[in-house]
């Protein structure tokens, strides 16, 4: 078995040089606060007008192990947690050209800016992992137009629009812990003339009420294989690289099931109370019959 991509040693290890990078630019920041308040009117007009990263003067983050690393040759950066609020805010990001995989979890993040900081790898990202930020909405993927697994797990997302604009080539989205309400993208031909890749639907703990989408059978994604819409063991695992036929080391795709859609009878036990687990709609004890078999 191959080792995790992701080992807690590195984790920690990125996590405490990102907390002293953050405190060495608070440094500077309050340093160069001082220095301008002893420099004339004239001077602090022209700082006015200088150019700034990202949202403001938010600091800029090295995640390369090796700073000295060619752009060329990074392919894998992850960030797990601090204040990261923009993509722009990534050292380099926008000339990783080989950049195939990007984590970039429990950070601050409010939108997707990924067009245009991921234009550079547009055609070699295929991992995508924004999970447990403050995304409200999917946008930017027409400049990705080979990701395979993208990974919106605890954000603030109200719909599935925008799936449709741009990653052709997507076969896996895992969209647990949000606030969809609606099935309906997955009803309609792609708005960019492509056809569905999706396959595996992870759309657990949303709130999703009704069968009226899945009922419509979801025709235009004739690739889909799989939806998860309550908490039960998942055939999906964790957060796994994609599965792509030109990548033999890559894991294969997890098997085709509708097992997953299990019921818990509502009032009982953990659907019981006030604990959400997968949808409302899945209280419905016939849930499973509304969602059919592909």
């Amino acid at each position: 078995m191959a080792p995790p991509r992701h080992s807690p040693k590195r984790v920690q290890r990125r996590a405490q040089q990102l907390q002293e990078r953050q405190r060495e630019e608070a440094e500077r920041r309050r340093s160069r606060q001082g220095d301008a308040d002893k420099e004339p009117a004239a001077r602090r007009s022209l700082d006015k007008d200088a150019p700034s990263f990202g949202k403001g003067d938010l600091p800029q983050v090295d995640l390369r192990d090796d700073p000295t690393t060619p752009d060329g040759e990074v392919t894998e950066i992850s960030c797990y947690g601090g204040r990261l609020q923009s993509l722009s805010q990534i050292v380099g990001i926008s000339r990783f050209a080989n950049l195939r995989s990007l984590c970039v979890h429990g950070c601050r993040l409010t939108r997707m800016d990924v067009d245009p900081m991921l234009r550079a790898c547009g055609d070699s990202l295929r991992d995508l992992n924004l999970s447990s930020n403050r995304l409200a909405r999917l946008e930017g993927l027409p400049v990705l137009r080979n990701l395979r697994t993208l990974d919106v797990t605890n954000n603030a997302i109200v719909s599935l629009d925008g799936i449709d604009l741009g990653a052709p080539k997507l076969s896996r989205l895992v969209a647990r812990y949000n606030r969809v309400r609606s099935l309906h993208t997955l009803t309609i031909p792609r708005a960019d003339g492509q056809p569905w890749s999706l396959a595996h639907l992870d759309i657990r703990d949303n709130n999703v009420e009704t069968f009226a989408d899945l009922g419509a059978g979801l025709a235009a994604v004739v690739s889909l294989r799989a939806i998860l819409l309550r908490s039960s063991p998942s055939p999906f695992g964790s957060f796994e690289p994609s599965s792509d036929a030109d990548d033999p080391g890559l894991s294969p795709a997890p098997p085709s099931t509708t097992d997953s859609l299990e019921a818990t009878p509502a009032g009982s036990g953990e659907d019981a109370g006030t604990h959400r687990v997968g949808n409302p709609v899945c209280l419905e004890p016939s849930y499973r019959l509304g969602g059919g078999r592909r």
